[in-house]
């Protein structure tokens, strides 16, 4: 029977499409997060996948079989003989590459053969992680097929197959109905062959599938192009997208909630536009910044968003609980921890006055027969077991007896909230966390459906881990609906939601199209050779350029969400550095995909409004009029000052230099170190992405690059030997690090580039920075790599890196070592940490080990908080600076050095 593809642009369009379709048909959806959105356009009960499924299993008759889902899975691989030596938290990304190769029905001895393994599956002898990945695969689906266990990543391939066998029974009860999948923009292996298999039936079969406007784009109508088919497409009107531009992050939410609130009074860029009222809008955010300005700016908004356990207040106390166990039972931390009013809220004052360290210290303070006692006692004992080690089931089972019970949090929590609303959802996350996990650990007794595997000892980390995953894997419920009120989600809107106006935070080239690195185990090269030898499209098992284009369609239909679309970002990053609107947006305007609309910005130096403008009272500031008097300044409290780490080597050799350089603007010369210091990173971050040596992908990116420069490229045109230097330079420092890929590759399980550190203060001031670039090791340390203009003799003692390393470690974070690569004579230098040695061959040796190195970084930071705080940068007249220091007159280093002269003479 015929396949009858139904295209639309816009929600509109399906609806006109869906109109009548309710009688005789069942409707299949992506996921049960499309259910309110199809709701708006028929009364209908929707089914999932996985109903259907299980129906096609029920029809068949098929017996029950256990199916794993991602804990499982986690569980089934930590007891693999394979995986003795593997640490449970590399176990997470291996079993989400092996669910990615189950999801596009690439069998363990399909993917051997890839590897170009001659060795029977499983038996692979490569040492690299793509053979460890083969050998636990392997092992895996033996492991399947030996206890009669189902992943769930293959339940669409496993009903495929069972219809094949049994297709008629299943026929004989639903075949008079219409199959109506809605809302894909594309589909998994395995789902197409369920498609396929059903057609085969002659079940009549309609696919609703959204357009992007991309020629090429391989969406699920071109997957399913080899099926005999009838195609019908709705092209409704382009959106209107309009521009929202902050500053900085914060001040981008802080634009959209200032003009949305201006709109909803006729006022602001969009007065001329009717208000859609606040159930018509929908925002799109990753991050938790525009909950606090929503909140700021009074607008009633309810969040939609999956919200994993993890984030749930009273689930972030435990694993505290378990840090604190696993350091010792620190003062600071245990105080502050022991103080929330879940625990014990109200301390003895001999706490104050002992500040305890360690466990019996605590419990002497304390004293017998408090809250805070037996709270202590019960994390104690819990943090203990999970570094003795237990099975899962009593893991889970201790937990859930110290959330229900010793802390007797439901209850406490409600004791808590009394009348204050805005506690409600406080209270049901912690309900929902202790139902959840009691739901987990009902399943995991279940006896023979998932047997020894749930009482498999887990010691230390892996017990951690094992808490961890359960965290992230399991839903909270959804906050209570609110009438009219904004609706919020994460990265992801659902296919079918609704709304007047869609706003995308965010939309610069840092998210769109963002970075597209390798995984740790699946990398491009082997994906492409299970392309070439299978049946896969370019979204199965994608390579960073598939990967690229599927980011483009997914914002083509995020566009094509609502008539009027807002696109918000920053104008410039932490560090100051001016970001770029994605890349992806002036294809889709030159297309006539989406039309210009109006652009609003709030740049940093619009912190203060001017009494001209319109104002949202009680919330913005505004300017004093040009005819009061001003007043003098007065003291007052502000926020600790916040520093960047990279400059504390400039503060070592002299703190007048740092004091100009990096406190105050400079003159620049006719290359400023800064433009081509910007070049270069933005160069590497490009190499990094492209298979292949290095030496030959910078050679191959260094025009391109560098003509996005602007007036760096411009100079460098006039100055060819200058440019020849420094495309030599480049070519040897890249030539050096593949010299090093080939031993570093086999322990790196994942790189960040362009990575934001964690915080760290010392002495009331706060330091940030951001690495060029951390390799994940597989054993969880981070090695860290800078890019630097200058030679190696330069940084020998540099402690930049060194900062970077201890503000990681201080976040509790395990460290390397760190590596500077100098683009001035193509050398690496810098320290690692013992068991790390040769992981990278320095050239000039080891400095010092890594601790002395962290200790003398936080030496040299607290001088430097010291100076900031003080605002004092004395000149070091004695400084190896001081030789071509372009502040000598500044300084008044020149005058002593003639008044020494004059004494002389």
């Amino acid at each position: 029977m015929t396949l009858h593809l139904k295209g639309y642009r816009t929600l509109d369009d399906l609806a006109s499409l869906l109109r009548g379709e309710e009688e005789e048909t069942l409707f299949i959806l992506p996921s049960m997060a499309e259910r309110r959105g199809l709701e708006t356009f028929v009364k209908t009960t929707p089914w999932s996948w996985r109903r259907l499924c299980d129906e096609i299993f029920r029809a068949a008759d098929r017996p029950e079989r256990t199916i794993v889902d991602a804990i499982d899975r986690w569980l089934l691989l930590r007891g693999l003989e394979e995986a003795d030596g593997l640490s449970g938290a590399f176990l997470v990304p291996l079993g989400d590459d092996i669910r990615e190769l189950i999801r596009q029905e690439v069998s363990p001895e399909r993917f051997a053969r890839a590897l170009g393994c001659r060795e029977s599956c499983g038996a692979c002898t490569r040492s690299d992680s793509e053979g460890r990945l083969c050998r636990l695969y392997g092992s895996y689906g033996r492991t399947l097929r030996e206890r009669a266990l189902i992943d769930g990543a293959a339940l669409e391939a496993e009903a495929a197959s069972v219809l094949a066998r049994s297709g008629r029974a299943f026929l004989e009860r639903w075949g008079r109905k219409t199959f109506s999948f809605v809302g894909f923009l594309s589909l998994t292996h395995g789902q197409l062959s369920l498609l396929r298999r059903l057609q085969a039936l002659d079940v009549t079969i309609e696919l609703f599938h959204p357009l992007t406007g991309l020629e090429g784009y391989p969406d699920a109508a071109g997957q399913l192009a080899d099926l005999r088919s009838s195609g019908t497409e709705a092209d409704g009107p382009p959106s209107r997208v309009h521009r929202l531009l902050g500053g900085d992050d914060r001040l981008e939410a802080t634009l959209l909630c200032r003009e949305l609130a201006l709109w909803s009074s006729g006022e602001g860029a969009f007065a001329d536009r009717p208000f859609p009222g606040w159930g018509g809008i929908t925002v799109v955010s990753g991050t938790a910044t525009v909950e606090e300005a929503l909140r700021r700016y009074r607008i009633p908004y309810v969040s939609r968003r999956r919200r994993a356990m993890a984030e749930g207040t009273i689930w972030k106390i435990l694993r505290d609980l378990l840090e604190r166990g696993r350091d010792g039972w620190p003062f600071d931390e245990t105080l502050l921890l022991l103080s929330s009013p879940l625990l014990a809220g109200d301390l003895p004052s001999a706490v104050d006055i002992r500040r305890p360290q360690g466990l019996e210290a605590w419990r002497e303070s304390l004293g017998d027969g408090s809250r805070g006692r037996l709270c202590l006692e019960a994390a104690a004992s819990l943090a203990e077991s999970v570094g003795r080690g237990t099975t899962a089931t009593a893991l889970l089972a201790e937990t859930v007896r110290f959330l229900g019970e010793t802390l007797a949090a439901p209850e406490r929590m409600a004791r808590l909230v009394g009348d204050d609303i805005e506690l409600d959802e406080e209270a049901r996350s912690v309900n929902g966390t202790l139902k959840e996990l009691t739901r987990r650990l009902d399943l995991v007794r279940s006896g023979d459906d998932r047997p020894e595997w749930s009482r498999m000892e887990l010691s230390g980390e892996n017990g951690r881990t094992f808490l961890d995953l359960v965290a992230q894997e399991s839903s909270l419920l959804p906050p209570l609906p609110l009438r009219e009120a904004l609706s919020l989600y994460d990265d992801n809107l659902p296919v079918l939601e609704r709304a007047e106006v869609v706003v995308l935070l965010g939309t610069d080239h840092r998210r769109w199209p963002g970075k597209s690195g390798e995984g740790p185990f699946l990398s491009d090269r082997l994906r492409s050779t299970l392309h070439d030898e299978g049946d896969l499209g370019p979204l199965h098992l994608p390579t960073a350029s598939d990967r690229r284009l599927a980011r483009e369609g997914l914002f083509r239909r995020l566009l094509a969400s609502a008539p009027d679309v807002f696109l918000c970002r920053a104008l410039q990053d932490d560090s100051g550095r001016p970001l770029e609107e994605t890349p992806l947006l002036a294809p889709a305007l030159d297309s006539g995909w989406a039309v210009e609309g109006a652009t609003a910005e709030l740049p940093l130096s619009r912190l203060v409004l001017s009494v001209r403008e319109p104002y949202v009272e009680a919330v913005e500031i505004l300017d004093e009029p040009w005819s009061r008097p001003r007043e003098g300044p007065v003291a007052c409290l502000s926020a600790p000052p916040s520093v960047p780490l990279s400059g504390l080597d400039r503060f070592r050799r002299c703190p007048f230099l740092y004091a100009r350089q990096d406190l105050a603007s400079a003159d620049g010369d006719l290359f400023d170190s800064a433009q081509i210091g910007s070049f270069l990173h933005g160069l590497w971050q490009r190499a990094w992405e492209v298979e292949g040596p290095l030496e030959r992908s910078t050679a191959a990116l260094f025009d391109e690059v560098l003509a996005a420069g602007g007036e760096l490229a411009s100079r460098l045109t006039d100055f060819p030997r200058m440019r020849g230097q420094l495309a030599e330079r480049l070519r040897a420092l890249a030539r050096r690090l593949d010299g090093e890929e080939g031993s570093l590759a086999t322990r790196r399980r994942s790189m960040e580039r362009e990575w934001t550190l964690p915080p760290l203060n010392i002495g009331g001031v706060t330091f940030r920075g951001r690495c060029d670039r951390a390799d994940s090791l597989d054993d969880g340390a981070l090695l860290l790599f800078d890019y630097k203009l200058g030679s190696s003799s330069g940084y020998e003692k540099a402690l930049q890196l060194a900062a970077y390393g201890l503000a990681l470690r201080e976040a509790g974070r395990s460290v390397a070592g760190y590596v500077y690569a100098c683009h001035g004579d193509g050398r690496l230098v810098g320290a690692l940490a013992e068991g790390h040695r040769g992981t990278v061959r320095l050239d000039r040796g080891i400095r010092k080990d890594l601790d002395s190195a962290l200790e003398e970084a936080r030496s040299a930071l607290g001088a430097l908080a010291e100076a900031v705080l003080a605002g004092r940068f004395p000149p070091d007249y004695d400084s190896k600076a001081c030789p071509g220091c372009p502040y000598g007159s500044l300084c008044r280093r020149d005058e002593l050095r003639r008044e020494g002269k004059d004494d002389d003479d």
